[in-house]
């Protein structure tokens, strides 16, 4: 569990205020100040097993995390798996994929009044291609191309103020 009591500031320009501002908000200056109270309880869990095979030329490793935050009621299954590939005694071919989720952590996003307490966690798919080279004793050589997609992005919203339509 984790007890939230911080201030928050953002440019008075991101919100369209009426003259029935509230008072959670200060204006100082052209930025609006808030105070927050609030209790987030986070669970996570995260599981994984890891298999050689083929005389150790091949290791896999899969693992599934599962995460759950109260204050949106999110419950998230990420499944992610790699493969490793032994090409030589000093180079390593490396494949994974995996499903990330981020909670939102820009508390004006979340806020009831200002923002959207429903605000979905972001979704990352990843996708992962890597080489590795051991140089030497100490030194070793790894380059990785990523693929993301990313989906669930928060944009703003007229009517939700802000809506996971990116």
């Amino acid at each position: 569990m984790a007890h939230l009591n911080m201030k928050a500031q953002i440019p008075e320009s991101f919100f369209n205020l009426s003259n029935e501002n509230t008072t959670k908000y200060e204006p100082v200056g052209n930025i609006l100040q808030a105070d927050y109270d609030e209790t987030f309880i986070y669970d996570g869990l995260y599981a994984q097993d890891e298999w050689s095979f083929w005389d150790a030329i091949f290791k896999a490793n899969i693992g599934l995390r599962y995460e759950h935050i109260n204050y949106t009621g999110e419950r998230l299954l990420e499944p992610r798996f790699s493969l490793l590939y032994h090409l030589d005694d000093l180079t390593n071919l490396k494949l994974a994929y995996g499903y990330y989720y981020q909670f939102p952590n820009d508390l004006f996003r979340i806020d009831r009044e200002y923002g959207n307490p429903k605000l979905k966690a972001k979704k990352s798919i990843h996708h992962v291609f890597g080489v590795e080279r051991q140089l030497t004793d100490d030194i070793s050589l790894r380059t990785e191309a990523y693929y993301n997609i990313l989906s669930r992005l928060p944009v703003r919203d007229p009517v939700l103020k802000f809506d996971n339509k990116g």
